[in-house]
């Protein structure tokens, strides 16, 4: 009977860790108890491991491999600590992924405006972290070029399928095949979801649009301050109204996401003129000009 394996992906953030854990994921093997997509991080072992919980991380450690025998994990994070995830998790085997520098670098420069040179050095230094491990331990690894994944995904399904010791059935390499996307938009979407709660959190705000119907745009949004607030409404980045925040909002407090004190968060504004098919709307809080989260629609 062969061991229960746990299956650690390492990589740089933004450099193709979450397509090794959706092709993971297709292949059937889980990813932890509180993973979620697009990015299949398992929530518990990742607030373990950045808060530097050690005991916390052997304990989920263990009590995955009693639920899954065989699991995976992915965390981008763990390319910082890799002598301290081989003593931490049991049986580890290792799928590391590589991604062209300058292209992760531009990334991290879109996303957080970081300096391009100094997102190339911090991406070198990843890489060197894992070749030291590597040199060390010796581990039983599969290493994956992100470029060439892209480009041929079928003969990346098979080699990671090989490494997991499964059968190379056309559905099994089609299931992992399907979900090789080059920032797919699933993605992207909770990339700019992300990017725009931070922006809102920077500023004492936090607030969605929740949605676009029957020309009525509905949202909330609520400020640290408790002043009053408005929304600006655009279709297509040509502003087309303003709402004053002022709508109770019974439904969030009742599901604690926002106080009592805070209830009138809501807003609805009307427009006039028909929505067009591939038409975007788009909510931004006026003082700041900051969108709100799942905007635009």
């Amino acid at each position: 009977m062969q061991k229960p394996v746990t299956y650690i992906i390492v990589g740089m953030n933004r450099g193709g860790t979450s397509a090794i854990a959706a092709s993971f994921n297709a292949a059937g093997i889980p990813l932890g108890e509180s993973f979620y997509p697009p990015i299949f991080e398992d929530k518990a072992l990742g607030t373990a491991f950045r808060a530097k919980k050690w005991r916390e991380v052997k304990r989920l450690a263990q009590q995955y491999k009693a639920s899954f025998g065989t699991y995976a994990w992915k965390l981008p994070d763990s390319i910082w600590k890799l002598p301290k995830v081989h003593k931490l998790f049991i049986n580890p085997r290792y799928v590391f992924v590589y991604r062209d520098p300058f292209a992760i670098a531009t990334r991290v420069q879109e996303l957080h405006h970081r300096e391009l040179s100094e997102g190339i050095r911090n991406v070198n230094r990843g890489y060197e972290n894992v070749a030291k491990f590597v040199k060390r331990y010796q581990p039983d690894a599969l290493h994956v070029s992100y470029e060439k994944l892209l480009l041929n995904p079928k003969a990346y399904a098979e080699s990671l399928l090989t490494f997991l010791g499964s059968d190379h059935s056309d559905d099994r390499v089609s299931a992992i095949e399907s979900v090789i996307q080059p920032n797919g938009e699933v993605y992207n979407r909770w990339v700019r979801k992300t990017q725009q709660g931070k922006a809102l959190k920077e500023q004492g705000l936090w607030g969605y649009l929740d949605s676009v119907g029957d020309n009525k745009v509905r949202g909330w949004i609520v400020a640290s301050d408790q002043g009053p607030l408005v929304v600006d409404i655009f279709m297509n980045d040509i502003k087309v109204g303003s709402a004053k925040v002022e709508r109770e909002r019974k439904d969030l407090v009742e599901r604690g996401v926002i106080t009592r004190a805070n209830q009138h968060a809501g807003f609805l504004f009307e427009i006039t003129q028909p929505i067009a098919p591939g038409e975007q709307i788009s909510v931004r809080e006026q003082s700041t000009g900051l969108e709100l989260i799942g905007s635009p629609k």
